[in-house]
């Protein structure tokens, strides 16, 4: 979780938060049977 934390970081540092946005959405779609996944990310703010 910590990576995924520091690119977003980083994509927020370059103004690319956008990208960020939807590699995490591509992400939980591609991922969305995994609910102990889902509840980590959302509280993280992801």
């Amino acid at each position: 979780m910590s990576l995924l934390l520091s690119v977003r970081a980083c994509h927020h540092r370059l103004g690319t938060d956008g990208d960020f946005t939807a590699y995490v959405t591509g992400l939980r779609n591609a991922q969305r049977r995994k609910r102990n996944l889902m509840k980590i990310l959302d509280q993280n703010g992801l």
